[in-house]
């Protein structure tokens, strides 16, 4: 008896969910006579604002009929019932019962909505990528029958590697289309282009020949007389040529998820053509993604992988671990480090006070002037290399500059132009919006944050139907942090320091005193109560994850270090210091000590990490370039798709 009772009350309930969905039936129904309605072209603009203040009721009254609908107080329609009812005397005679989210959102979307990668120059290993719990193998060239380079990087190689497990976790990875933005022509070399010239894409060798690119005609013909010759041989390269206009240049774009690879004269940009180093000849390749989509709507796609531990990276992926929803798009930012090491090398020319000063600037290991002509004491030199604002202070009789101060970079912070969500331009980012990170560090940049650039996107999401979200951003000592387990002591290097020295690192602005004690495992403890000891004061917590440490900023704030062992330290030492107490040197800025001339603070020579963000909407979404370029959108960590 207590069993058909027990049916009953399932019944009772199934038809309680029934009657719901026939309620939101019944509106579905009317919007779509409602949408054939609007489509008739005799409707003015009066009659479709009325059809669709018909239609905002309409959707209202579904959201509410999901969201109060329920049964003895447990709603059925959002998304959260799940149930067992015991209808027999005998145990494991039960019925389970699921209700899946059937929100306005929810009924909109396409079911084809999934998670997508970002393409990378790492191939799949094995230990990167696990899908609800299935190892994925490596990716291998043998999967890859259409690219001309890189076979074994391509999203075609790692959606194959996906898709052999397909049976095994009900997921299924489907390539995207790759595509490579142009230059931004606006700021082309004038003159330039007229001259032919032969680029390889894809294996094959193509020429080219513009204009003088001196007005917006021209500029125009140049792309035009480009995007022709190159989809002349479209058949073999299996790429096409389209135009975006001056700020997008000439846009490339392999249908099939192919690589693309570009080699050509020095110079690609004058034509429109993506160029990343525009002094040398150098090829560009450029991976697709791929999109991960679950075989039914009960389906969660769970992503977990490796951590550069030595078992495994999960960001050779191109994918963000996590649970997602089968019903929802979701895709995300790459992560990015800035410190005074990230500009690379460069001669400029400058005056200070009139008087004619040669710089030299050597970034990779701090600012250094080398030339000085008819300087005066005290002068001042100011230059600005890839995003940063470089002021070298002080010299001595020589002209050797003897300190420099690196000001903010401006790697990743998004300005009006470079984001487009849906066909809605996204504003700039502001520092307003990140009152957690700390901004001390030169390379710590508020509006740059992760936390900036998802609150800047939530603005805008009533019109792009799109949400960001801030993940925690990690920063992992990787597998090589060990090196160098025994000591601070290398052979009969200068400088090289004994256990019960202290290295001196400033996390977010805090300090805190590390000793070494000659034991790799006792200088990691060490290190994890030192650093959580102030977690409070830096957002930062520190973890052992096996191999080396994991810094972890939840709330997604940048995470700057620097490292100061004083004069005792050579500069080839303190990285090994550094990595001693499972950090890894490129996470963390450093000074080379008084026995060089570069003498670094935490101010101007800390390496900042900034965390990634996820965009999700209920059905598929286009991320693409505003009017500053394929430049401008690199600076949100996304890529057009």
């Amino acid at each position: 008896n207590v069993a058909v009772r027990n049916a009953g009350d399932g019944i009772a309930l199934a038809q309680t969910a029934e009657g719901a969905l026939g309620s939101m039936n019944d509106s579905l129904q009317r919007i779509r006579e409602l949408a054939v309605q609007s489509s008739n072209a005799t409707n003015s603009d009066v009659d479709r604002d009325a059809l669709q203040a018909e239609v905002s009721q309409l959707v209202a009254e579904i959201t509410r009929t999901s969201e109060e609908t329920d049964f003895n107080g447990r709603k059925l329609l959002d998304g959260s019932f799940s149930a067992s009812f015991q209808v027999g005397a005998n145990a494991g005679q039960t019925i389970d019962v699921s209700i899946a989210e059937l929100t306005s959102e929810k009924l909109g979307s396409d079911s084809q909505a999934g998670v997508s990668s970002q393409g990378n120059a790492n191939k799949l290993g094995n230990g990167d990528l696990v899908i609800n719990g299935e190892n994925i193998r490596a990716s291998v060239s043998g999967d890859d029958s259409l690219s001309f380079a890189g076979k074994e990087y391509s999203g075609i190689a790692k959606a194959a590697a996906i898709n052999e497990s397909s049976d095994q976790t009900g997921v299924t990875a489907t390539v995207d289309e790759n595509v490579v933005l142009g230059t931004d022509m606006n700021n082309a070399t004038l003159g330039t282009a007229t001259a032919q010239a032969n680029v390889v894409l894809n294996g094959v060798t193509i020429a080219l020949e513009g204009t003088a690119n001196s007005t917006d005609a021209e500029l125009a013909a140049t792309r035009g007389s480009t995007i022709a010759a190159l989809n002349a041989k479209a058949e073999q390269t299996g790429v096409t040529a389209s135009d975006g206009g001056n700020d997008g240049g000439v846009i490339l774009t392999a249908a099939d998820g192919r690589n693309i690879t570009l080699t050509g004269v020095n110079d690609l940009s004058v034509y429109g053509l993506a160029d990343s180093d525009t002094g040398a000849a150098a090829a560009i390749q450029s991976q697709a993604g791929f999109t991960l989509t679950a075989e039914n709507a009960n389906t969660d796609i769970n992503i977990t992988g490796g951590d550069d531990t030595g078992n495994g990276n999960l960001e050779n992926s191109g994918l963000a671990a996590g649970n997602y929803s089968p019903q929802t798009a979701v895709t995300s930012s790459t992560k990015q480090e800035v410190g005074g090491a990230d500009a690379g090398a460069t001669t400029v020319s400058t005056t200070a006070s009139s008087i004619a000063l040669t710089a030299s600037q050597a970034l990779a290991s701090g600012v250094t002037v080398t030339s000085v002509t008819n300087s005066l004491a005290g002068a001042q030199a100011a230059f600005d290399a890839a995003g940063y604002d470089v002021t070298v202070a002080t010299y001595d009789q020589e002209g050797i500059a003897t300190a420099a101060q690196e000001a903010k970079a401006s790697e990743k912070r998004l300005d009006d132009g470079d984001l487009v969500i849906n066909g809605v331009a996204i504003a700039a980012s502001s520092t307003l919006d990140d009152t957690a990170s700390d901004t001390t560090a030169g390379s710590s940049d508020a509006a740059a944050s992760g936390i900036s650039i998802a609150a800047t996107i939530n603005k805008s999401t009533e019109s792009t139907g799109v949400t960001a979200e801030v993940n925690a951003t990690e920063v992992i000592g990787g597998a090589n942090a060990r090196s160098g387990a025994t000591g601070l002591t290398f052979g009969a290097t200068a400088g090289a320091v004994a256990v019960g020295d202290t290295v001196v690192l400033t996390i977010n602005g805090t300090s805190i005193n590390l000793a070494e004690t000659g034991d790799y495992e006792k200088n990691k403890a060490a290190a994890i109560t030192a650093f959580n000891e102030v977690s409070g004061q830096t957002g930062v917590v520190a973890s052992d994850n096996g191999q080396s440490l994991t810094l972890t900023a939840a709330d997604g704030r940048n995470i700057s270090m620097f490292a100061d062992g004083g004069a005792a330290l050579a500069m080839t030492d303190l990285g090994t210091s550094i990595e001693n107490f499972g950090l890894n040197v490129a996470n963390v800025g450093q000074n080379n000590g008084a026995t060089t001339v570069k003498a670094y603070t935490y101010a101007s020579g800390a390496e900042t990490t900034y965390s990634t963000v996820s965009l999700s909407s209920a059905s598929a979404f286009e991320v693409k370039n505003g009017t500053s370029g394929a430049e401008g959108l690199s600076d949100s960590g996304l890529v057009a798709g």
